[in-house]
């Protein structure tokens, strides 16, 4: 169980905080562009931030502090301008960094105050509006495949829930509530309501692949593992506990190399006893790595070892062989 003060440290992201400051070294998206085709202006609550997210009437986007500096107004409520966000009560004009550009009807709208909103980047991309938290400047906005495919039709579904971000990945990361909640709390309630088959006649329905997840490990595997003999399973109990460390390790813990021609190198497995592995050769390359300081190559080809056999790896037309 953790402390108190542990389960402060990871589930507050407020500025200054731990978790927060490490969250704000991400762009973070925080609503659907289709919002604002809908409403301009929007509040919207980020890393423990209460934010007015905006496009002004030249098609730019703003983030910034949800109160004006003057009377302290919802600017959730401000008018979009060409040059940014306009408070509703006196009109004045802030924009994207947070600055105030006008105060209408003072001696001097347009001087420069000390005072200014908090304002993030903001970029679209994907459908999504990403905001960078973090120091300045931003890094670029990663463009990954699925923000960038040409032709394709994306889907955005949000859900606004009351925890904080922990809560989330703990239920993500914990299968036997999709058995039950997902599973046979679905089925009951079909049930209940006299749905059953209407909703779940296919085998491949949600309802019955969520079920399935609950028989586990033990049920899948408990039918073998009770035909073999008490003594069987102690002899193999026995083998396994005896047998080389190497047969139970990773190939690379016992790969010794020696530098031999640039494009020669030389495998030795060690180790007693008669052992086959197979291993990818991205895999034993970068072991090779580690003593030669060579390059690592991307190229995956099938390496066999047998024993303590000692072979020679030669590098022909981008190709490997056992010599």
């Amino acid at each position: 169980m953790l402390s108190e003060a542990m389960n402060d440290r990871l589930t507050r992201v407020g500025p200054g905080t731990p978790c927060g400051e490490l969250m704000r070294r991400y762009w973070i998206p925080i609503a659907p562009v289709v919002q604002l085709a809908e409403n301009p202006v929007r509040k919207v609550r980020v890393l423990g931030e209460d934010l007015v997210l905006y496009r002004n009437t030249s098609g730019g986007l703003g983030l910034i502090g949800d109160r004006c500096l003057h009377r302290r107004v919802d600017l959730q409520y401000g008018i979009p301008d060409e040059r940014g966000l306009r408070c509703p009560y006196h009109g004045w004009l802030f924009g994207e960094t947070g600055h105030c550009l006008e105060r209408p009807m003072e001696s001097s709208p347009c001087a420069e105050i000390k005072q200014k909103l908090t304002g993030y980047p903001v970029q679209e991309l994907g459908g999504l509006v990403f905001a960078w938290l973090g120091p300045l400047p931003a890094p670029a906005l990663p463009r990954w495949d699925l923000f960038v495919w040409p032709n394709a039709i994306r889907q955005i579904a949000i859900q606004v829930i009351d925890c904080n971000w922990l809560q989330c990945q703990e239920n993500t990361g914990d299968p036997t509530h999709s058995v039950w909640s997902h599973g046979h709390l679905f089925k009951y309630v079909l049930e209940r309501d006299g749905r059953l088959a209407e909703r779940a006649a296919s085998l491949t329905h949600t309802l019955h692949t969520r079920t399935k997840w609950g028989d586990g490990i033990k049920e899948l595997f408990a039918p073998e593992i009770l035909k073999k003999s008490a003594t069987h399973r102690a002899r193999e109990l026995r083998r396994l506990h005896e047998r080389p460390r190497r047969r139970l390790g990773h190939p690379r813990e016992d790969l010794r190399c020696e530098h031999l021609r640039p494009d020669e190198r030389r495998v030795d497995v060690s180790g007693s006893g008669s052992h086959d592995q197979t291993f990818q050769w991205s895999e034993a390359h970068r072991s090779i790595n580690r003593f030669t300081g060579s390059h690592s190559r991307s190229r995956r080809s099938t390496l066999q070892v047998q024993g303590n056999d000692v072979g020679f790896l030669r590098r022909r037309s981008g190709q490997l062989r056992v010599a």
